[in-house]
């Protein structure tokens, strides 16, 4: 399974560089495309960490304490 991801993640490196190289061949600049890609990276990285984060408290939270309907939980 290491392997086919591992080829997988090769197979899309190689495209990624020969779009790049065509694309700086034909005169269009590839540096804001690899920032914004950058960023879009670090921005769904930052989110879907919240996101996981969150999933797996609610579920800490309902595997260990059960709470019925109109129950006051005290922090």
């Amino acid at each position: 399974m290491g392997f086919n991801i591992a080829g997988k993640a090769v197979y899309s490196v190689v495209w990624i560089a020969a779009v790049s190289l065509i694309m700086d061949l034909l005169g269009f600049s590839t540096q804001k495309w690899f920032t914004v890609g950058g960023l879009s990276i670090v921005l769904l990285t930052l989110a879907g960490r919240e996101i996981f984060t969150n999933f797996l408290s609610s579920v800490m939270i309902h595997a260990t304490q059960r709470f019925v309907v109109n129950e006051w939980i005290q922090t």
